[in-house]
């Protein structure tokens, strides 16, 4: 069964639709995009494997 949204799990989701819409009008390059992804991305996939 599904849970309950937490108000940080709408916070995730409302900066990934706003970074989804950023990058498709044009706001935020797609290389901008993509290099910050390529940093970021071993912290998000480490935090991810330790929330409980």
């Amino acid at each position: 069964m599904l849970r309950r949204l937490s108000a940080l799990d709408w916070v995730r989701i409302g900066l990934f639709g706003a970074g989804i819409v950023f990058v498709l009008t044009g706001l935020l390059p797609e290389d901008t995009a993509r290099e910050s992804l390529g940093r970021i991305a071993p912290l998000l996939l480490n935090l991810d494997t330790t929330a409980c």
